[in-house]
């Protein structure tokens, strides 16, 4: 093969041709460019694997396509199992279902498509060279029996070894004449002979049986087609079909020629079949195809075209852009056929085109008009088979035109039409006489006997505008619709003397336009107006029997005032036309329904016919939709499906005798077999292209062999892609994630399937592909997935959360229990405490009382130093009593409270002694959590200590509370001047204040100065 770029400039400085022959065979065509995904406009190779996928390599790298997404693969540095080159020359798949990969640069390997991995093979070439050159031509050959080989055009042939992963000239399993220059390599199907194009020696064959060589000059095997064209050079791109016939092309004087033999009858088919004629300007053959219907397509640079069995000979397809089905191409790279019979066909200069003749069911037939004598531009507007099985046409503001069985036009051949004036057909009506077709014109009738071949024409001057439509009624009578003034009424018994005689204006029907008119089985008319609705007419009565319209009542309202079309179903049904809805009337019941409205048919309702199996086809302005009347599924058909011109117009449209249809559009004719099309025969599966957690792709390869897919509970976020691998037909995917989806769902056109969140549990994705009948895929797909309940959600950390708050309300209990027993403890000891000392307290006041009694009167002095005592125990014991109830007092529990009870026991010493004491409290010590005790010891210390500087007469006294360390700490720092300095002294030996200070673990010291000193408790905290 040679190089793409050289192709194109080949192609493009190539020989100028001579005037081109008549317009080849034109086909429905998509087309696949850069904007719809491709990587590179310049594609090499194709091929479709079991699974479906399209896979395509391009010069900027590998792809895989589904039908909706396209998958890149490019060469990554620094990645072995990437691309070996990002210019992809060929890909293939062998008989084993590997997938080969060939580069421009000559490396070859295995790629992975499911790992998406790539394993590359050693190659042993002698010139390297050759191997590596980008316009050297190269390929991978695969025979039937799984053996690989690498094709270097001229240089070298090169046979794969599995066990080494090598191609080599050494493992060969027949040696080439040294000599030879191998241009075309080329295993027979079915047989062990391997064939050889050579550059100057025309044809040889290893047959690998007997181990013979043959050739030119030594034909051991006495085979023919070696024999044949012994004295041919440059044979190449041998080619065996299926019927047994060896094709090949050739070359004389820079021209290529296409040769074929018939293997089985050793004879040649043709010799020298060229393409000058039908190519004037520079071509080569590049590649045959045969489809699995025996279809033989060629192709190449500035050639694509199909062998036609019968006539022998080649049809080309059109090449040039016409509208965005057409094709448009310099060097087509390679054909390759799915597995739907589509061909896929990719160029080296405009990407990728995909077009399957085996389904082009629409036809659409332009004429040649006579007036300019080339393509018209008029619409087809009326049709009618003749008794020799020809279609006569009328186009509208042009001629009448015959066209054989396979519309390909044929002479008129009728006596009476002048070939120089402009006769425009309107409308043809078969009559009920043998042999007569009714032409209406816009002026008159024609009168056409079809075994004469001749024609009689009637003037009609009374008319008042040109005439729309023409139908003859059970008696004869002939019906005319006319453009803006209503029916006229020809009868039949009295204007066989005088045609002209007996055409009256018909007054029930308004002077509207006429859109269509139709005789049924009970011979009925029925007129379809533009404005008026539609009107049935008793031709016996000359009445009118029932008028839908806008306003009726009684069952025969519609919702438009115009009537495009009528047509008798059956003996009960008629289908009525309005501009956008379809209804059904029967006739039996009188009742009205709705058949389709606009949701289900697009475009403006034109007209309507009835196929063989019961199928009404509906025309409108936006294609053909097909009505299943059973089950109310509407098919929609257009541009898409192969409809070149889907812009219809009205009431044109005929049934054959053999039951293909047509239908008139704007500037052609769509013809068609209703039976040949076929759109509930398959049921694609539907398969996972992809399937992403928390938009990280998994490996389908290893997701397919798990029973269920298992996810964690932060992997609760998946998206679905999915596709029928269905490339030319639509089919619908509907989808349900039983656990979450309550009904059904379709999927949109990207068939991407989100769920950006699962709640934790088990679901089952289910899948299935949907027919255009509405019927479902045999195979559905079905997919387990777990989402696992994170470990606090569960039933076990449930149970143990609960075990934990018991445990933790117990231990808070025995807390409570402890704590409250503790208070209880420490109330006791206080009450204990207290019951010590208002119980001692009590005694000693007892014990002076009585001696104040005896004293009394003895020794009233000593008495009252006794009363003083009682005073002052009984005072002490009060303030001991009120301080202990305080502590004991729950309001009370808190330092805050302790430090403005000291202030207030400073601010009453102030206020009796004069002292001037001050005090400042740090603010740590405000939020100490201390327990009760703990603060009534440290109050009485603070209290007994203040108060012995009182008595000792110091002044000036400022008191400092802080916390350092783990102590609270007093610091007095007083005035020494007027102190009693031995009262001072035995201060800290107070027996209350070193009882205290003991219970408490406080350390006193005392700080003596000149002027100043210093009295200082630390009292070590307890919480």
């Amino acid at each position: 093969m040679k190089n793409i770029i050289i192709y194109i400039s080949i192609a493009i400085y190539g020989l100028a041709g001579i005037a081109q022959t008549p317009e080849p065979k034109r086909y429905n065509f998509t087309h696949y460019t850069e904007e719809s995904g491709l990587l590179s406009y310049q594609v090499n190779s194709t091929v479709q694997d079991d699974e479906g996928f399209i896979w395509i390599g391009t010069n900027e790298g590998l792809q895989r396509y589904d039908g909706i997404r396209y998958k890149n693969f490019v060469k990554t540095e620094k990645d072995t199992s990437s691309l070996l080159s990002k210019a992809i020359l060929q890909v293939l798949i062998d008989s084993n279902s590997n997938f080969w990969v060939l580069t421009q640069d000559g490396r070859v390997g295995v790629f992975d498509t499911k790992s998406f991995t790539m394993k590359e093979a050693h190659i042993k070439v002698k010139n390297e060279i050759f191997l590596g050159s980008l316009t050297m031509p190269k390929k991978l050959i695969a025979d039937d029996n799984g053996s690989i080989f690498l094709l270097i055009s001229g240089e070298e042939l090169l046979t794969y070894e599995k066990d080494k992963h090598e191609f080599s000239a050494s493992h060969n399993f027949f040696i080439p004449k040294p000599d030879w220059k191998i241009i075309d390599f080329v295993p027979q199907p079915g047989t062990n002979k391997y064939w050889m194009c050579l550059s100057d020696y025309g044809l040889a064959v290893f047959d690998r049986n007997t181990g013979q060589l043959s050739h030119n000059g030594n034909n051991i095997a006495q085979d023919k087609l070696i024999e044949y064209y012994k004295t041919t050079t440059n044979p190449n791109k041998l080619f065996f079909d299926g019927q047994g016939r060896a094709w090949h092309v050739g070359t004389d004087e820079g021209l290529p020629y296409i040769y074929c033999y018939d293997l089985k009858k050793g004879k040649p088919v043709f010799d020298k079949y060229g393409f000058l004629e039908q190519v004037p300007k520079y071509h080569e053959v590049h590649q045959f195809l045969e489809q699995r219907d025996g279809s033989i397509w060629i192709s190449g640079i500035n050639i694509f075209a199909k062998y036609l069995e019968k006539e022998m000979e080649f049809q080309q397809v059109y090449n040039g852009y016409v509208d965005d089905r057409s094709i448009e191409f310099i060097v087509i790279t390679s054909l390759n056929e799915g597995r739907e019979r589509n061909i896929w066909v990719t160029t080296g200069n405009n990407g990728i085109f995909r077009f399957n003749p085996a389904e082009e069911f629409f036809s659409s037939i332009e004429h040649t008009s006579k007036l300019i004598g080339k393509i018209g531009t008029g619409a087809p507007i009326t049709f009618m088979h003749d008794l020799d099985g020809s279609i006569l046409v009328g186009v509208w503001n042009d001629h009448l035109y015959r066209y054989d069985r396979d519309f390909r036009p044929v002479p008129l051949n009728i006596k009476g039409f002048s070939p120089h004036e402009l006769t425009t057909v309107v409308r043809l009506c078969q009559s009920r006489q043998d042999k007569i077709i009714w032409m209406a014109v816009k002026n008159g009738i024609y009168k056409y006997d079809q075994q004469k071949r001749q024609i009689q024409f009637y003037e009609l001057p009374m008319l008042r505008s040109r005439i729309r439509e023409i139908v003859e009624d059970k008696e004869g009578n002939l019906w005319l619709g006319l453009q803006e003034h209503g029916v006229y009424k020809w009868d039949v018994k009295k204007g066989k003397i005088d045609f002209k005689q007996d055409i009256s204006h018909f007054l029930p029907i308004p002077e509207v336009r006429v859109n269509k008119i139709m005789v049924d089985g009970a011979g009925m008319v029925w007129v379809g107006t533009h404005t008026k609705g539609l009107y049935v007419i008793d031709p016996k009565t000359n009445s009118v029997a029932l008028h839908f319209y806008d306003k009726g009542t009684n069952g025969l309202k519609l919702p438009d005032k115009m009537v495009s079309t009528v047509l008798e179903y059956n003996d009960s049904l008629v289908a009525i036309g309005t501009s956008a809805n379809v209804f059904l009337y029967n006739r039996l019941y009188q009742k009205l329904s709705v058949l389709g409205h606009n949701k289900s048919i697009s475009g403006f309702i034109q007209s309507m016919e009835k196929d063989g199996d019961g199928y009404l086809w509906v025309s409108s302005t936006a294609g053909l939709t097909r009505v299943n009347l059973n089950n109310r599924v509407f098919v929609k058909f257009n541009r898409n499906d192969g409809i070149r011109n889907d812009f219809f117009v009205i009431s044109a449209s005929h049934v054959l005798p053999d039951g293909r249809m047509i239908f008139g559009a704007s500037e052609s004719m769509v013809v068609f077999d209703p039976a040949a099309i076929k759109i509930n025969t398959s049921y694609p599966v539907v398969n996972i292209t992809d399937f992403k957690v928390s938009n990280r792709s998994l490996s389908l390869d290893s997701l397919f062999r798990l029973p269920t897919i298992d996810l964690r509970h932060n992997q609760n976020s998946i998206s679905i892609d999915v596709s029928t691998m269905s490339y030319n037909t639509a089919y619908a995917v509907k989808y349900k994630l039983d656990g979450l989806d309550n009904e059904w769902k379709i999927a949109d056109m990207s068939k991407q399937l989100i769920y950006p969140y699962l709640p934790p549990g088990s679901y089952q994705f289910q899948a299935n592909s949907v027919n255009a009948e509405g019927e479902e895929g045999i195979n559905p797909l079905v997919l387990n997935i777990s989402v696992e309940t994170p470990f606090w959600k569960t039933k076990w950390f449930y149970g143990l959360l609960a075990l934990a708050i018991g445990f933790i309300f117990f231990w808070l209990d025995k807390i409570r229990m402890q704590r409250k027993e503790m208070v209880h403890k420490m109330r006791s000891n206080i009450a204990t405490s207290l019951h010590g000392e208002v119980n001692m307290a009590l005694n000693q006041i007892n014990i002076l009382s009585e001696m104040a009694k005896i004293k009394a009167n003895s020794d009233p002095q000593k008495s009252t130093e006794f009363i003083d005592q009682i005073h002052s125990k009984s005072h002490n014991m009060i303030i001991a009593m009120d301080d202990m109830l305080w502590s004991i007092s729950p309001e009370n529990d808190s330092m805050v409270k302790t430090v403005e009870r000291m202030r207030e026991y400073i601010d009453a010493l102030n206020s009796r002694h004069n002292s001037g004491i001050e005090i400042f409290v740090d603010e740590r010590v405000k939020s100490l959590q201390l327990d009760m005790k703990y603060r009534h010891e440290a109050f009485l210390l603070f209290k007994d200590s203040i108060l012995g500087l009182v008595k000792a007469c110091a002044s000036k006294c400022m008191i400092h509370l802080t916390i350092e360390k783990s102590n609270l700490v007093y610091t007095m720092q007083f005035n020494t001047k007027c102190c009693d300095i031995q009262q001072l002294n035995s201060l800290k030996y107070r027996q209350e204040l070193v009882q205290r200070a003991d219970a408490t673990s406080t350390m006193v010291r005392m700080h003596m100065l000149d002027n100043n000193s210093i009295l200082e408790l630390k009292i070590p905290i307890v919480r």
